[in-house]
């Protein structure tokens, strides 16, 4: 269920993801696939990965915004330099 590197390569180009980028995970699945991206990133040697503690619903218990505006991004050259195996 890991994505090929090129696949990450190209998706976090895109997004202008860099090597030292912070990438805060979460989602409405109790963490399921929060964790499964965490584990994922690792693999592929991403350093600065945050998971939500108690997802998307605690985050807006807690009295937290969110917001619909699209931002724009520059891209990147994402390139997985080590896999740890």
């Amino acid at each position: 269920m890991i994505p090929p590197k090129e696949l990450l390569e190209a998706l976090f180009s895109r997004l202008g993801v860099e090597k030292t980028t912070t990438i805060a995970l979460y989602d409405n699945m109790n963490s399921r696939l929060s964790t499964q991206m965490f584990w994922t990133l690792r693999y592929y040697g991403h350093e600065d990965i945050r998971i939500f503690d108690g997802g998307w619903e605690a985050w807006e218990k807690a009295g937290n915004g969110f917001t619909s505006d699209v931002l724009s991004v520059e891209s990147s050259q994402y390139i997985v330099d080590h896999i740890n195996e």
